[in-house]
Formats: structure tokens, C-alpha cells, sequence
């Protein structure tokens, strides 16, 4: 997949795969009309948690990070939702970590940009 490959075009593939459409995804999981075509590079702890309430075997980690495989494995299903519940917390600050690095990466292409002198649009 390309670089730009977003949290949300990973949602899309999953919705696509369990033959949803993304405003009955988003009325099954309490988020607001629209939500998903707004998404930007990634989503909040909260918004990640009520699709992960819902949709049990969408992997968080392939949703976050791109990493692994879409679907959770019945065994690893059953270990990765006890780690979860268990270590919220853990998961907690390993996601504000992961965002955190990304707005650094974000500041430095931005600067980057600027120091070359390229538009936000330009390729």
C-alpha cells in the first residue's frame, strides 16, 4: 500500500470486507454521521475503543499501525482482549505515544517543507 495509508483506509477496508457501508458502521458504533470521511492520519482512544467494543475481530494494532493482520485470531483474540482490559492504561500511553510521534513526524516534514520551500499541496 502507498505511504498516505491512513487509519481511515484501513476502517474502509474492514467495513468493505464485513460488507458494511460507513453510516452503518458508524450508527453500530456511536460515532457521529459522518465521522469516518472526516478522519485525518488517525483517530482518538475513545473512537478506537467504541469500534473495538463493537467489532471484536478487527485487530487494533493493523488498525492503528497497519501492522499484522486485519482480522484477530480466535486464540490471540481471546489474549489480546484480556491484555486490553487488563493494562488499559498500558494501551492508554502506548497510543498517546504512537500520536505523539506522529505530530513530531508531522513538525518535521512541515519544517522540512518549509525549508525547501514546497506548498502543503505539492507532491
Amino acid at each position: 500500500m502507498e505511504e498516505k495509508d491512513y487509519v481511515r483506509e484501513r476502517l474502509l477496508q474492514y467495513i468493505n470486507y464485513i460488507g458494511s457501508k460507513p453510516a452503518r458502521f458508524e450508527r453500530e458504533c456511536g460515532l457521529s454521521n459522518g465521522y469516518i470521511r472526516n478522519i485525518r492520519d488517525t483517530i482518538s482512544y475513545k473512537k478506537m475503543q467504541q469500534i473495538l467494543k463493537v467489532h471484536k475481530d478487527l485487530s487494533e494494532e493493523w488498525l492503528m499501525n497497519g501492522k499484522g493482520e486485519m482480522l484477530v485470531s480466535d486464540d490471540s483474540k481471546k489474549e489480546e482482549k484480556t491484555i486490553s482490559l487488563d493494562n488499559g492504561e498500558y494501551w492508554k500511553a502506548k497510543y498517546e505515544e504512537c500520536f505523539a510521534e506522529l505530530q513530531r513526524q508531522k513538525g518535521i516534514t512541515e519544517g522540512l517543507r518549509m525549508a525547501l520551500g514546497l506548498s502543503k499541496n505539492a507532491n
